[in-house]
C-alpha cells in the first residue's frame, strides 16, 4: 500500500499501525511529515526515509543502533520519545535540526556524543538521561529551551543567553550553588522535586523570569526572598522549610500562586486575590479519623461530614474549629441532603440491617436523630417541594418520602436504578442498571430525557448542561433538554490514571473532579468561555504532593464560589481524612 502512494503526498500519519521493517517511502519525493510511532518501520534503519522530510515522529520505536540520519539534509524537527537514539546515531543528525525531543520512560539511558554540530537547534528535551561530560559541554548556544528531567544535572548554563525554558523536575545533583549558573535570560523555571536544593539555596539575579516552579524541594525563606518581582506564576507546593514569616510583599506582579501544603503567609494569598490572581490554597483544614463518604454544608456556613465508620462530624471552618463528632450512626453514610428549614439534614445509612433515613437537627445536634424509613439507602436527594428522593439498596427502587413522617409519596424505576442525584429545576437524575441515565420531572413524576451513559458520579451545570463520568479518565457533558453528549473529553494523557471519583459543578457553571490519585481538575464549561471538544483542565492540586495518592473521595461547592474537598488517606494503624476548603476564583487556562 505504501508504495502506491502518490509522489505528491505531503504528510504521512500513521501511528501504531503495521509497518514493517521492509516499508521504504523514498518514492514520495514532497513528503516533509511523517509519524510512524509504535511501529516497526524504523527498526533496520532510517534508509528508507525520503531526504525532503522535516518532520519525523518515531516515538516509541525500537531504531537500529548503525542508524543514519545524514541523508536527511533539511530536517527540522524529531520526536524520538520512549525510543532508542544511540551516540551514533546523534552524531549523524543534520545541522538543520532545530527541535529534538529524546525523552525516555525510565533511567538508564547514556548520551555521551557532541552536540555541537547542531547549530540550529533551539528545543532539546531529554528525561530520565544521562549525559556525558562531552555531550554538557557541547549544547548549542541557540537553545531557547531545555529540558533535563529525571537527569544528571550537572550543566552550567549561565553563556546560554538565548535560553528561555528550563526544565530539570526531579533531576539529581542539582545543588545550591548550581543555581547561580542559571542564564539571567530565563522566563520559566521548573525544579521541582530537586531534593539536594536546600534550605539555604538562593536564587541569582533573573529579571526576565515569570514562571518558577519549585514544589517538593527543601527551599525555604531565603529562596522566596530572593525571586524577581517580575514573578508571574510561582508554585511551591509542599516546601515545608517555607514559613509564615517568609517575605513575599516583593512579589507585586504574582497573579498564580499554588502553595499546597506550604507555609507561605495567609497576607500572601490574599494580596494574589487581590490583584485578581489565583490562589486555591487556604488555612481552611481539618483531618480526623474515619472515610468521609458524604458532604453537606449548612447555611450557617458550618459542613457537616458523613464517614463509612457511621460518624457524622461537624466542621466549622470560618471560626477554626476542628471537626467534632456529633452523631453516631450504625452503617455506612451514603449520603446527606440538608432540608429546606436549612437545620435539619437528611442522613443516608446504607447496612442491611440497620440502614434507613435518619433526620438530624443541627439546632440540637448531639441528640439523636429520627428514623423516617427503614432499609438499605445508597443515596438520598432533598427536592424542591421538600419531599426526599431516597434511593432503596434492596428492590433498587427510587422512593419520594415525606421528610416529616416518612410516607411514601412515589415510586420511580423500581428495580432498575443505581444512582441518584438532584438536578435544578426540580429535575432529578436516576442512573439505570442497563445503561443509562434517566432525567423524571418530579413535579409530574415523569422521565423526560434519556442519557446513555455509564456513570459513576453526575453533576448539573449552571444550564441544562448534565456532567458524567463512568469510564476510565473520562468525562461526559450532555444538553438536558435533547440527550446529546456535546462533548467528551478523556484525561491522563500525561500516564496517570485520574478516574474521577467526585464531580461537583460550581455555582458559576465551572465543573471540578477529583480523582482517585488525589487530584483536583477544574474545567471552564461556562457559555461563552472556553467549553469546546479541546477543552482544557486546570490542576488545583495533584496527588503527587497535596493527598500523596489518596482518593478525593467528594467535592462540595460553597455558596460563595469556594470548593470542599475530602480525601481518604489508609495510615499503618488507623484511617483518616483530610477536609480542604478551594478559593478557586477565576482559574488561569492550563
Amino acid at each position: 500500500m505504501i508504495s502506491r502512494l502518490p509522489p505528491t503526498l505531503t504528510s504521512f500519519i500513521a501511528p501504531s499501525t503495521y509497518l514493517p521493517p521492509t516499508v521504504a517511502f523514498t518514492h514520495l519525493h514532497a513528503l516533509h511529515t511523517l509519524d510512524c510511532s509504535g511501529t516497526s518501520a524504523v527498526r533496520d534503519g532510517v534508509g528508507g526515509l525520503p531526504p525532503s522530510l522535516r518532520i519525523l515522529c518515531i516515538d516509541k520505536c525500537t531504531l537500529s543502533l548503525r542508524a543514519d540520519f545524514s541523508h536527511l539534509r533539511v530536517l527540522q524537527r524529531l520526536s524520538c520519545r520512549s525510543g532508542t537514539l544511540s551516540d551514533d546515531a546523534m552524531a549523524s543528525l543534520p545541522p538543520s535540526l532545530e527541535e529534538l525531543d529524546a525523552r525516555q520512560d525510565s533511567s538508564g539511558h547514556y548520551y555521551g556524543s557532541s552536540l555541537a554540530h547542531l547549530t540550529r537547534l533551539r528545543v532539546l528535551r531529554f528525561a530520565h538521561t544521562d549525559l556525558g561530560s562531552t555531550a554538557r559541554g557541547s549544547l548549542p548556544m541557540t537553545l531557547t529551551e531545555l529540558e533535563l528531567s529525571h537527569s544528571n544535572a550537572g550543566v552550567y548554563l549561565n553563556h546560554h543567553r538565548s535560553l528561555r525554558t528550563l526544565k530539570m523536575a526531579d533531576s539529581c545533583s542539582l545543588f545550591d550553588f548550581a543555581l547561580a549558573y542559571l542564564p539571567p535570560s530565563l522566563v520559566s523555571l521548573d525544579v521541582s522535586g530537586c531534593h539536594d536544593l536546600t534550605r539555604a539555596a538562593v536564587l541569582p539575579n533573573l529579571p526576565a523570569l515569570q514562571v518558577l516552579d519549585v514544589s517538593h524541594t527543601c527551599l525555604g525563606n531565603a529562596a522566596l526572598a530572593s525571586m524577581p518581582p517580575g514573578l508571574v506564576t510561582l508554585h511551591m507546593e509542599r516546601c515545608g522549610n517555607v514559613t509564615p514569616a517568609a517575605r513575599m510583599d516583593h512579589l507585586v506582579a504574582l497573579r498564580q500562586l499554588y502553595a499546597v501544603g506550604t507555609g507561605v503567609p495567609q497576607t500572601a494569598l490574599a494580596a494574589c486575590r487581590a490583584r485578581g490572581g489565583f490562589a486555591p490554597w487556604s488555612s481552611a483544614r481539618t483531618t480526623h479519623d474515619g472515610t468521609v463518604t458524604a458532604l453537606a454544608a449548612l447555611p450557617d456556613g458550618q459542613l457537616v461530614c458523613g464517614c463509612k465508620d457511621g460518624s457524622i462530624h461537624l466542621w466549622d471552618p470560618e471560626r477554626g474549629r476542628g471537626a467534632t463528632v456529633v452523631q453516631q450512626v450504625q452503617g455506612v453514610v451514603k449520603a446527606l441532603a440538608v432540608l429546606r428549614d436549612g437545620c435539619r439534614v437528611a442522613i443516608g445509612v446504607s447496612s442491611m440491617e440497620n440502614g434507613g433515613i435518619i433526620v438530624w437537627d443541627s439546632r440540637t445536634a448531639m441528640e439523636p436523630g429520627v428514623t423516617i424509613y427503614r432499609g438499605s439507602v445508597g443515596g438520598v436527594v432533598a427536592l424542591h417541594d421538600g419531599t426526599l428522593a431516597v434511593l432503596c439498596s434492596g428492590d433498587k427502587a427510587v422512593r419520594v418520602l415525606h421528610a416529616g413522617t416518612g410516607g411514601i409519596v412515589a415510586t420511580l424505576a423500581k428495580g432498575n436504578a443505581r444512582l441518584l442525584a438532584g438536578m435544578h429545576g426540580g429535575k432529578l437524575a436516576i442512573g439505570l442498571c442497563g445503561g443509562s441515565v434517566q432525567l423524571w420531572d418530579m413535579e409530574r413524576r415523569a422521565a423526560i430525557t434519556s442519557l446513555a451513559t455509564q456513570p459513576h458520579v453526575v453533576a448539573q451545570l449552571a444550564d441544562d448542561w448534565v456532567a458524567t463520568s463512568g469510564g476510565p479518565n473520562m468525562v461526559d457533558v450532555f444538553d438536558a433538554t435533547t440527550g446529546e453528549c456535546v462533548y467528551r473529553r478523556k484525561e491522563a494523557n500525561d500516564g496517570y490514571r485520574r478516574d474521577l471519583a467526585a464531580l461537583a459543578a460550581l455555582p458559576d457553571g465551572r465543573l471540578a473532579g477529583g480523582t482517585y490519585d488525589g487530584t483536583i481538575l477544574l474545567w471552564d464549561t461556562r457559555p461563552g468561555g472556553t467549553r469546546s471538544s479541546s477543552l482544557p483542565a486546570q490542576e488545583l492540586c495533584t496527588g503527587r504532593w497535596e493527598h500523596q495518592n489518596d482518593e478525593v473521595a467528594a467535592l462540595l461547592p460553597l455558596p460563595d464560589g469556594r470548593l470542599v474537598s475530602s480525601s481518604n488517606t489508609d495510615g499503618m494503624y488507623r484511617v483518616y481524612c483530610t477536609l480542604q476548603v478551594w478559593h478557586v476564583g477565576d482559574a488561569p487556562a492550563h
